[in-house]
């Protein structure tokens, strides 16, 4: 079961990626990635 928390940080992730894919495309990914795995664990 996914809890509130968890798809706020994954819905964090993603509305990063989509602000900064073009300013800084690695730091963009590594935030993508960290919100997905901050919503898995």
């Amino acid at each position: 079961m996914v809890s509130f928390t968890d798809n706020c940080r994954l819905i964090g992730g993603v509305i990063v990626y989509f602000i900064l894919r073009h300013d800084d495309p690695k730091k963009t990914k590594k935030y993508l990635y960290i919100g997905i795995s901050m919503a898995i664990v």
